[in-house]
């Protein structure tokens, strides 16, 4: 990735950053930070982190976000996996509540 494009991607990251959490951030020194981020994960996965980050009832600040990340990461695939457990179960329990009434049905 070219300089330019480590740049653009810094200054969309730290934008996005500050809608979904409206935090005031220090511009300079944030934005390094997002440059250093990007080294190790991804838009998509950072997007991620930002919207998890958001969506958490939290205190915590973007230097929190920076030093943790790696606890966010985990913290955020421990709910995804739950919510699809979850979304398993209940279509699990749909099937098993029809076949129930199928039978049922037949017998009266």
């Amino acid at each position: 990735m070219t300089q330019q494009a480590e740049i653009k991607k810094a200054k969309t990251l730290l934008a996005y950053y500050v809608k979904k959490t409206g935090e005031r951030v220090n511009v300079t020194q944030d934005f390094w930070d997002f440059i250093e981020l990007g080294v190790v994960l991804t838009n998509k996965e950072i997007k991620g982190l930002i919207d998890y980050f958001a969506e958490i009832d939290n205190k915590q600040n973007i230097k929190w976000f920076f030093a943790n990340y790696t606890k966010l990461e985990d913290a955020k695939k421990t709910r995804d996996a739950d919510r699809e457990r979850r979304k398993e179960i209940l279509r699990e329990s749909q099937e098993r509540t029809a076949e129930w009434q199928r039978k049922h049905q037949k017998s009266n």
